[in-house]
Parts: C-alpha cells; sequence; structure tokens
C-alpha cells in the first residue's frame, strides 16, 4: 500500500465519522429545512480542515522515511477521530464540547479527578480503544479509498466547490449573528469547534439592519481590578467568634430535606435558614469565589491572575486567627491555593482525594474535629465534602433509596434512560453527607463551642437530573444548578427561615458585620449583611466560565455565552422561557442597574 493510498483511506474514515456526527448533530438539535444547507456546507468545511494534515502528511512524506510517514498519518487519524468521539459524548453529558473550560480541567491539577471518573469508566475505556484499533485497521486495510476518490471531479473543481461551501456558510452565520437569526445560530452550537465569522459593522455599511437578541447588553470592563476598597489591616476584630465553614460539592437546595437529611434539617430548624438562596456559579470555581470574596464569577480571572486574597481572610489573619482548610478534593482545582486560601501555608491546607468522596470525607472530618477540639481560640476553619460529588458514592448504612442504578460508568451508561436510579445515588450520597455535617456540630455542642462559633453551611452548587434537560451542573443557570441551601449559625441571633432572594455574594459582608466591623459592604463586595433589618436584595447574579447571568425576583437573563447557546437566553424565574417583549420595567431597570456596577471593582 503506498502513502497516497493510506492517506486517502484515512481521509475517508476522517469524512465518514465527521458525516455521522454532522447526522447526529442534525437530529439532536432539530435542525429545519431552512437551516440545512448552511449546516451541512458548515461541516463539509470541517470535515475538510481536518482532513487536511493528512495532505500535508503526504506532499512531506516524500522526503521523510516511509515508516515515519505512515505512523505520523495512523497517528493523527486515530487522534482526530478519537477527539470527535469524545467531543461528543462529553455532550452526551454536559451539553458542550472540548473547550478552554475542559482544556483547564485536563492541565490543572485534581481536575482529572473533578470529574469523577472511577475504575469502571478506565476498564470501558480501555475496551473501546481496543476495539477502535481493531475497527480502525480493519477499515485501513479493506476500504478501497482511492477508487472513490479517483471518481472524484478535478481538484480544481473540488475546491472550488469547498471556497464555495466556506463563503456561503460564514456569510450566513455573519448575518445570522447580526440579525439574531436563532435558527442559523442555534445550528452552529451543534457543530463541535465551529469557528464563527462575524462582520457586523460591515452589514451596517451595507445598510443591512441588526437586531439585537433582546436590546440589552452587559459586559465587564476587565482591566486592573480595585479589590479590596479597604486595608485588611485597618479592619479590628471586636467579636472574636470562632468560625466553621462547610461547603458541600453539588448540594442541591431540595435535599435539605427531613428524611434525606435529618440531622443538618434540624440543625437549620434551630437556627437561620435561607430558603431562595442562590450560589453566584453553576460550578465549583464561581460557587466558591462567590461565597468568600463577595465579588461576581467573571472577576475570577483577574484575582486568579493577580493572586489576590479575599479580605475577610485578610482580616482574619491580620487579626491573628488560627487558620486551617480540609478539602476531600484538591486546593489546586479549581485554583484556590492561589486565591481563596492563597496566604495558607502548606501545613495550613490539607487535601485528601484517595478512594470514593464519602471516605475522604470521613477521615477529614475526624480531621476537623480534632482541629475544632484542639486547636487554640479564636479559629477560622474550612471543610469542602465530597460526598455529594458525581458518581455518588455512600456505604451500606446510608441507602434510604434502594432503587438505585448499582454501577453509574459515564461512558456506559445512558443518562436519560436511568436518571432516576442516578438521582437515587445521589440522595443516597446525601444522606451520607448529612451524618458527616452532624459529627461536626455534636463536636461543636459537646466541645462547647457552639456558643461561641460562627457556622456556614451551604452548597458550592446545585445539581440537576434532567428537569431541564440536562444532567449534573456547569451547563445552565437553571434552578436545580444554581440554588443551594444556607445555613447559618451567629451567636446569640435567634432561629428564623427566610423566604426572600439571597446570596453568596452576602457572606463576606455578613461574617465581617457578625464579628463587629462595621464597614460599607460596597467597599469590598457586592453583597449586604444577611443579618440587617434592612437587607434587599433586587437581583443576584450567577456565573460560570463563560459569563453571567442576572436573576431577578421574576426573570433570569443569561449573558453567557455557553449557557445561551446551550438554553435560553432569558426566562421566569422558575426557567420557563419568555422573550424580551416580556421583561416588565422593573427587570429592566434591574438590568441598567447591574451594566452600571458591574465593573465596580475595576480601575
Amino acid at each position: 500500500m503506498t502513502l497516497s493510498v493510506f492517506a486517502q483511506r484515512n481521509a475517508l474514515l476522517i469524512g465518514l465519522i465527521t458525516l455521522a456526527f454532522s447526522l447526529y448533530g442534525a437530529i439532536s438539535h432539530h435542525i429545519g429545512a431552512a437551516t440545512l444547507p448552511f449546516f451541512i456546507a458548515a461541516y463539509m468545511v470541517q470535515a475538510s480542515l481536518y482532513c487536511l494534515p493528512l495532505l500535508v502528511i503526504a506532499k512531506l512524506g516524500l522526503r521523510l522515511p516511509t515508516a515515519l510517514s505512515f505512523g505520523l498519518t495512523a497517528l493523527y487519524s486515530i487522534a482526530i477521530v478519537s477527539l470527535i468521539l469524545a467531543n461528543y459524548k462529553l455532550y452526551s453529558l454536559y451539553g458542550f464540547y472540548i473547550n478552554s473550560f475542559v482544556l483547564n480541567i485536563i492541565t490543572t491539577p485534581g481536575g482529572i479527578e473533578a470529574l469523577g471518573a472511577n475504575a469502571s469508566t478506565y476498564k470501558t475505556l480501555a475496551f473501546y480503544n481496543v476495539i477502535g484499533l481493531a475497527l480502525y485497521a480493519a477499515f485501513i486495510r479493506y476500504a478501497a479509498a482511492e477508487k472513490l476518490f479517483s471518481s472524484f471531479p478535478a481538484k480544481r473543481y473540488s475546491l472550488s466547490l469547498l471556497l464555495l461551501c466556506f463563503i456561503f456558510q460564514a456569510m450566513s452565520y455573519a448575518v445570522a449573528n447580526h440579525k439574531a437569526d436563532r435558527d442559523i445560530l442555534n445550528a452552529s452550537n451543534a457543530i463541535a469547534w465551529y469557528m464563527p465569522i462575524t462582520a457586523k459593522s460591515f452589514l451596517r455599511k451595507l445598510g443591512i439592519t441588526g437586531r439585537s437578541e433582546d436590546g440589552l447588553e452587559a459586559r465587564t470592563k476587565g482591566g486592573r481590578v480595585n479589590y479590596p476598597q479597604v486595608d485588611p489591616t485597618s479592619l479590628n476584630i471586636k467579636q472574636t467568634y470562632n468560625i466553621v465553614w462547610l461547603v458541600a460539592e453539588s448540594w442541591r437546595f431540595d435535599m435539605l430535606d427531613e428524611r434525606i437529611m435529618p440531622a443538618t434539617n434540624a440543625f437549620a430548624a434551630n437556627n437561620i435558614r435561607y430558603m431562595r438562596h442562590y450560589s453566584g456559579g453553576n460550578g465549583t470555581r464561581m460557587g466558591m469565589f462567590t461565597q468568600f470574596y463577595g465579588l461576581y464569577g467573571s472577576y475570577w480571572f483577574d484575582i486568579l491572575r493577580e493572586g489576590k486574597s479575599p479580605l475577610l481572610i485578610d482580616t482574619l489573619i491580620a487579626n491573628n486567627y488560627q487558620m486551617k482548610a480540609f478539602t476531600s478534593a484538591k486546593f489546586t482545582y479549581p485554583e484556590f491555593n492561589k486565591t481563596i486560601f492563597s496566604r495558607f501555608t502548606d501545613q495550613q491546607l490539607h487535601s485528601d482525594s484517595k478512594g470514593h468522596g464519602w471516605q475522604r470525607d470521613q477521615r477529614n472530618t475526624t480531621k476537623l474535629i480534632d482541629y475544632i477540639e484542639n486547636t487554640e481560640q479564636p479559629f477560622f476553619t474550612f471543610m469542602f465534602f465530597e460526598s455529594a460529588h458525581a458518581n455518588y458514592y455512600f456505604p451500606d448504612k446510608n441507602i434510604i433509596e434502594p432503587d438505585y442504578l448499582k454501577n453509574f460508568d459515564y461512558l456506559d451508561t445512558n443518562i436519560s434512560k436511568h436518571i432516576k436510579g442516578i438521582k437515587n445515588r445521589y440522595i443516597n450520597s446525601n444522606n451520607h453527607l448529612d451524618s458527616q455535617i452532624a459529627r461536626v456540630i455534636n463536636s461543636l455542642k459537646q466541645s462547647g463551642k457552639m456558643d461561641n462559633t460562627i457556622i456556614v453551611i451551604t452548597g458550592d452548587h446545585g445539581e440537576e437530573f434532567m428537569e431541564k434537560g440536562r444532567w449534573g451542573h456547569n451547563s445552565t443557570f437553571s434552578e436545580e444548578q444554581v440554588r443551594v441551601p444556607m445555613i447559618l449559625h451567629i451567636p446569640g441571633q435567634p432561629a428564623a427561615q427566610h423566604d426572600f432572594l439571597s446570596s453568596h455574594l452576602d457572606l463576606p459582608a455578613t461574617v465581617l458585620q457578625a464579628l463587629g466591623i462595621n464597614i460599607d459592604p460596597k467597599l469590598h463586595s457586592y453583597g449586604s449583611n444577611l443579618l440587617s433589618p434592612q437587607y434587599q436584595r433586587d437581583y443576584t447574579v450567577v456565573s460560570d466560565w463563560h459569563g453571567n447571568s442576572l436573576v431577578t425576583k421574576n426573570i433570569k437573563y443569561v449573558m453567557s455565552s455557553k449557557a445561551r447557546q446551550l438554553g435560553n437566553n432569558i426566562t421566569t424565574i422558575d426557567d420557563t422561557p419568555i422573550t424580551a417583549d416580556d421583561i416588565q420595567a422593573d427587570d429592566k431597570k434591574t438590568l441598567t442597574q447591574f451594566i452600571k456596577d458591574v465593573s465596580r471593582f475595576y480601575k
């Protein structure tokens, strides 16, 4: 077999795989007849781009050793086919393709562990690799691609056709983007790694009228962060309460239930519980960031770049607090060792990533209790629980839903078909989470430190089980993904249950005020003191890797580019789609207020 024939057979394989998933994308995204020409043209261009390196390798192969040329051709083909398959598997699980967020997971220490893959996943992957390589060898051996290619029109006609396809799909997208044509924009979302070309200014010059999707936009200014706008060393704590800050992975609002989490539910009933509390993000990064900084998640990237610690942590350190943090994940992913806990020493950061999440939680809870009971006061301690993280593991004694999926393998499980069994795994894992939170609460009571300790118990974000069409988190801003439990224990504060809108953004201001520090929250956050009689929040902001979403008492207005692709741009508060015409005057006023204030902490 010559190198030319080998390259042609590999090109045919890539083309067929691309075609297969173009059909999958067309069906799953309900591509209509009007947008089908754009969709076909875009996929033809994409398939050609995938195959282009094979042509380059074939040309270079004339000057390279034969074995190396064949090896490079096979390696590239296997790699690109694997990436195409991985892309669509990722999309079927989470609703997005390989992007900068996924690359961050892969390249950041601790990121792969955060995905929750298990031994069964790796075995299945190995099995698929063996089968895939066998099918690849058989295809290359027997597919007579050279006969197919020899029947193609002359090269110049093929190139002309591809050029026309490129121009057609590029112009179609540019006009659709300018006129907010949702059909074509949605069709482009079905194409992995689609490279959009926009030309709004040029189209305006041609007299083509554009139309914003909703007539409203909001952008974060970016640049150098001006945070905090107060010197932490000048803040003297008057009430030296200990602080125990407990955050549970993927803990959504309706899990705090008497049957699922009896101990935590009882504790909430005797303290302050916020019933309509929103995380600051639909993923761990933004959900954690917002509750310590009180800043919108869109500030994460600049805070990380500048290595700024939260005002709350700086104030505690300046007032000689003992500091210790525990996690059943890793502090390196997301990069909390460079943000929230950047001023902690290695001895003050304890991570445990061996075994299932519930096993790590048990070990860490034991260490946390030992720290609470044997550390000089005042102290701050933090704990991140992993029990409720996918794949949702738990010991037998925490099975309260026996009808659960026994083996949850990402690669081998039909999520939609088994979603009830998957959710039951989640419920059981939350029952185990309850047992560990109960251990901490009991320790504080028995050690006599409860009356001198602020306790924060919340989740980093929620978890969806196809209620709005997705599984997991980090995809959209549905209620299930962004609403979390919120419990506060403040010494001297009576028990209460609040139904008003509250946010992670309020936590720094609330804790600082409870410590007796009376400063204007506007100097360091977008939050307010939850305990103030004048507390009122007209809106909150929930963020992901790609942008913000405004949440008012009535609507959600999505500005994140990824979330816009996966869902609706504007919905009611319970995620029912609406249009810009349905936005009431008060909510438009709120959005204007957000736009004016979003860059407050930039110079």
